[in-house]
């Protein structure tokens, strides 16, 4: 979970039995953007955010990781609604996350664009 996210979506999703951390338990809380995306990769995590500025890092690049899960701030879901709404739709979304995908929850529907953003089979899905 990145630092824009409550730490008690990662408790919900951990309780729940999946492998979730705030970015507060790997002292990566304040570092850019582009560094938490690398660490994120390198330790084969799914980024879980809020800050749409994430998406914009991968339009132009072949980043196929890590992950990322986007809920649009606009939507103004407390911290149990957005573990909730992800927890409904994990298991939708579950294969694309493996392979490379921004999940974006707008409403609490997921729209999915499989990683590299610029790639001609890179499409969005509902």
């Amino acid at each position: 979970m990145d630092a824009d996210l409550s730490p008690r979506v990662a408790q919900l999703l951990s309780e729940a039995g999946h492998d979730a951390e705030h970015v507060e338990a790997f002292d990566v809380l304040r570092v850019s953007d582009d560094m938490l995306l690398a660490f994120a990769a390198s330790e084969d995590r799914v980024v879980v955010s809020s800050d749409v500025d994430y998406a914009s890092l991968f339009s132009g690049e072949d980043l196929t990781t890590p992950s990322l899960v986007l809920f649009r701030s606009a939507d103004g879901l407390p911290p149990d609604e957005q573990a909730k709404v992800l927890l409904e739709n994990l298991e939708l979304v579950a294969a694309e996350l493996e392979s490379g995908a921004i999940v974006t929850f707008v409403a609490g529907q997921p729209r999915v664009r499989a990683l590299p953003v610029g790639a001609p089979d890179g499409s969005e899905t509902t």
